[in-house]
């Protein structure tokens, strides 16, 4: 085993038992991988034996599953006998691994009934809350106003009770420990009692501290209690702590000897690509290092974007934190236990923070929901689905986007033999757009990191050579797949055809070409990304769509929680949408266009209203049409031909990346 990470993969002792690395896999599983059961569905306990497989020291379980976007939580039913035997196989498999399992406890998932604190009503005011950057923003609420009475110490001790109840249940089935996540007590703008439970810090860690104690007497020292806080220094916007208390709660906990593993998560750690970067780990490690500071020695993890192994291992040798809690992680590469030991953080799969994994999208779940992971949501039948490799083929994949580097590094790992031709100088496809937009720096990572892995490859590239059936032909392969991808699709809009227009596409690199006022009609996630990078290179952009918001293709985290957020009393969100804070960035929802000409564009809004801008340059985001026909034309170029990526159908990266592994797995 490689010494390069010799810190994050050292064993640790906690409340008394081994842990066998620094790694843990915290709460974020995908929807996709358990439906309605009210056990453990196959998926779910395949999925999380690979992480624990994969180099995780504590593996988390949720006690159920959100199984829609309006968050219905289903929970295992662990009255059931039955239940009660899938729980202990997850748990069993878990184990198997060397890997600790903590189930989560969030008491609103179990007590939606008891309200801890009275919520006001939404409307009233903001008072002395610091302002939204960005704009007002939009008001909305999760839950609905709560004037009953409060939760009371008889209540409180009713929750305990039960949690402990539900506690042994789990430790019975093999559950080492809980992941608790109490905001609802902790936070200065959630919890709003104004007696001996609310108020200082004292008094709103008073019931946690209660429940730690109940827990380790009921339950027993040896079972595991790992508390969840949010904690940044922008926490006084948000349901956490500011650094100067959570440093005071640390203390607090350690002194009570109830509490074996504090765990830190920043603010925006469910964020995506536009407000997470590689520095933002460095805000909740700043936590951390505050606590140890002040001489705390309870063991802390911190939580919020970490998966850059050389990061993490900088963050444990300096003494900074013990813990580091990984989620994408273990989802983009079920190898990334191997390559760590290896040593060869450079070929871990980078993520590209899409969010897939976290959320449904408006349009349904889908189990294509990795896009750099395309075995994400098969691993329970991996087996079963790829074929075995027989003998070597020697293969031609015309295009060198994502689906073609993709098939190329699995039949290279299959034992074939691989020429790429890509009619462009350089590889990435679409990809490349990506080298022009700084808030798309996920996406570039992903290219570069498909193009080196591929140069470490036998692969044969053909690039700048535009490969015609003809050509291929002749090279006497065993096997075509064509990988094409598209070209945009242009609407039929009256006088289109007189104007002059870019396309989506064609506008990155190139943007000091268009003028200063710009329109972009077509308002999905493609072209209101295209919007935003116009806006930051300082032309004024009004990006139109017909549906009542802008990105509506986009997942609910993407479009929503990838905001700037701020909890208010009572449990009232106001977010403002990351591109509300690009100055010269508009967009008009319900519009529909309805014509151009010359420097002119009319829309109509959704009261059937004409409205007219005017333009310097107009950029169209139609989406795109594959290239099916010109991929069909390479069909008799060998006797086995493939299509995958665009030129099959037009999706997304993941199912670029999803359909090259199905056809080169086949081979």
């Amino acid at each position: 085993m490689s010494k390069k990470y010799g810190n994050l993969l050292s064993p640790i002792k906690i409340g008394g038992q081994a842990l066998k690395s620094r790694l843990i896999y915290p709460q974020a599983i995908n929807h996709t991988l358990q439906g309605s059961e009210d056990f453990p569905a196959s998926p779910m306990i395949s999925f999380l034996s690979g992480v624990a497989k994969n180099g995780a020291a504590i593996v988390t379980v949720s006690p159920g599953n959100s199984i829609n976007a309006k968050d219905r939580f289903v929970r295992y039913n662990l009255d059931d006998k039955r239940v009660l035997n899938y729980v202990s196989q997850m748990f069993d498999e878990i184990h198997f691994f060397g890997a600790k399992a903590t189930m989560t406890y969030n008491p609103r998932h179990f007590h939606g009934s008891l309200e801890f604190s009275p919520r006001p009503d939404p409307n009233e005011e903001l008072g002395d809350l610091p302002p939204v950057p960005g704009g007002d923003g939009q008001m909305f609420s999760r839950e609905k106003p709560y004037d009953g009475p409060v939760m009371s110490e008889a209540q409180m001790d009713e929750l305990i009770h039960e949690m402990v109840n539900r506690l042994k249940v789990w430790k019975y089935c093999g559950a080492d420990m809980v992941s608790l996540r109490l905001e609802t007590y902790l936070s200065p703008l959630v919890n709003l009692r104004t007696d001996e439970y609310g108020g200082s810090l004292e008094n709103r860690a008073r019931f946690p501290l209660r429940i730690f104690e109940g827990i380790k007497e009921a339950v027993g020292r040896d079972f595991l209690i790992e508390v969840i806080i949010f904690a940044d220094k922008d926490a006084h916007m948000t349901k956490g702590l500011s650094v100067d208390e959570a440093v005071a709660f640390a203390k607090l906990v350690e002194s009570t000897g109830n509490v074996d593993l504090l765990t830190l998560r920043q603010v925006n750690g469910g964020a995506t690509f536009y407000v997470n970067r590689p520095e933002s780990v460095q805000k909740v490690l700043s936590v951390a290092e505050a606590i140890k500071a002040a001489g705390v020695k309870l063991p802390i993890a911190v939580t919020g974007g970490f998966q850059n192994p050389n990061v993490m291992e900088q963050a444990i040798a300096s003494g900074k934190t013990d813990m580091v809690v990984m989620g994408r992680g273990f989802v983009c590469d079920y190898e990334f236990g191997k390559k760590v030991k290896e040593g060869r953080g450079e070929d871990v799969v980078p993520c590209v923070m899409c969010n897939k994994c976290h959320n449904y999208s408006e349009a349904g779940p889908s189990i294509h929901y990795c896009t750099v992971n395309p075995v994400s949501g098969l691993q329970h039948k991996i087996d079963r689905l790829v074929k075995p490799q027989v003998d070597t083929k020697k293969v031609a994949i015309i295009g060198g986007g994502p689906a073609g580097m993709e098939a190329a590094q699995v039949l290279v790992a299959r034992g074939h033999r691989v020429d790429l031709f890509e009619k462009a100088n350089a590889l990435g496809g679409q990809l490349i757009h990506a080298d022009h937009v700084d808030f798309k720096w996920t996406y570039k990572r992903f290219k570069d990191y498909m193009i080196d892995q591929l140069a470490k490859t036998s692969v044969n590239l053909h690039l700048g050579v535009n490969a015609t059936p003809e050509m291929i032909a002749q090279g006497d392969y065993d096997v075509v797949i064509a990988a094409l991808g598209a070209e945009p699709n242009i609407p039929d809009i009256e006088g289109l055809d007189e104007v002059k227009f870019w396309t989506a596409a064609g506008v990155y690199g190139k943007s000091a070409e268009l003028g200063e006022k710009v329109i972009v009609i077509g308002g999905s996630l493609t072209g209101t990304e295209t919007g935003i990078y116009l806006a930051k290179e300082g032309h004024k952009v009004t990006v139109l769509t017909r549906q009542k918001k802008l990105c509506a293709d986009a997942n609910f985290i993407h479009s929503i929680q990838d905001t700037y957020t701020r909890v208010l009393k009572g449990g009232y969100e106001i977010t403002t949408p990351y591109w509300d804070k690009i100055e010269g960035f508009n967009g008009i929802t319900g519009a529909t266009t309805v014509c151009v000409k010359d420097r002119e564009l009319t829309y109509q809004d959704s009261q059937g209203q004409n409205h007219v801008l005017d333009m310097d340059s107009l950029v169209v985001s139609g989406g795109m049409n594959g290239l099916l026909d010109e991929a069909l034309a390479f069909s008799d170029a060998a006797d086995c031909f493939y299509m995958i990526g665009d030129c099959k159908k037009v999706e997304n990266v993941a199912m670029a990346v999803r359909t090259a592994f199905e056809a080169a797995s086949a081979i």
